[in-house]
């Protein structure tokens, strides 16, 4: 037999473990559908407690002190005759700004909006908590099944669609404009306990609206920093549309020769 027909299998192998692909770290799974839509918090709460965290951009990173800035409610978005609904109402988002931190990169981002669409990376900015929100007290201990999230802002490209956007607290059209930060799923150490990520799949893209005032609601919420905090939300510019995101990596600028994989086996 041809030696070199049965070395075929190594060569092909070994050329597909040098050739970059467009992502190395595509994600696979299921993507969360849920969207969020986001509030400013009125009276906003402060944490000093050490917290570290870490991404994969960022392997580690102490975050506090933390200051509690948003709420992301989860909603229904109509978008044309599709009607994208949550498949969890029971888990939202605080918004912890935390100190910036520089982080500059390209990744690549597909959702509803866009598809291989590249965006730039600035700066590490906030964190998301899953937490319970009610409009009475509630004992309910925190959520901890649930991804965590560090935020970096961002630049893409503007959808400049119109949306409905409803949620437990009101309804109304909206206009998507630019894509201004991106979250990636993040591990989370606080007070000694660890927290993994739940779902490697589901990033987040958040496109800032062109929207109104609206408000105040007064509900509790409930984290792993914050224990039935009473407060008051409201809209007001800017304001943000959440949507469920896959990230892929940039292709590798890296080149693979041919020739010589090909040399190496004749």
């Amino acid at each position: 037999m041809n030696h070199r027909v049965r070395l075929l299998p190594l060569i092909m192998a070994a050329f597909a473990a040098v050739i970059p692909v467009a992502s190395a770290e595509a994600q696979t799974g299921q993507l969360n559908p849920t969207h969020y839509w986001t509030y400013h918090i009125d009276n906003v709460a402060t944490s000093a407690d050490p917290v570290e965290a870490g991404d994969q951009f960022v392997p580690l990173v102490n975050l506090y002190p933390l200051t509690l800035q948003r709420l992301l409610n989860p909603t229904w978005k109509t978008h044309g005759p599709v009607v994208h609904a949550p498949s969890d109402t029971v888990t939202h988002y605080d918004w912890w700004d935390v100190p910036n931190r520089p982080e500059p990169r390209t990744v690549i981002i597909d959702n509803q909006f866009d598809t291989n669409l590249p965006i730039q990376i600035y700066e590490l900015d906030f964190l998301l908590t899953p937490t319970r929100k009610s409009l009475t007290p509630s004992p309910l201990p925190p959520i901890t099944d649930k991804n965590h999230y560090l935020c970096y802002r961002a630049q893409g490209s503007s959808p400049g669609l119109d949306v409905i956007l409803r949620d437990q607290f009101h309804e109304q059209g909206q206009l998507v404009a630019s894509l201004t930060y991106f979250c990636n799923p993040c591990w989370k150490r606080h007070s000694g306990v660890y927290y993994p990520i739940q779902d490697t799949v589901t990033h987040l893209a958040l496109y800032r609206l062109e929207i109104p005032g609206f408000g105040p609601r007064y509900p509790y919420l409930t984290d792993q920093f914050v224990n039935n905090w009473y407060t008051s939300v409201r809209q007001y510019p800017d304001e943000y549309l959440v949507v469920p995101t896959y990230k892929h990596e940039p292709t590798s600028t890296n080149k693979a020769s041919w020739g010589r994989i090909k040399a190496t086996y004749q």
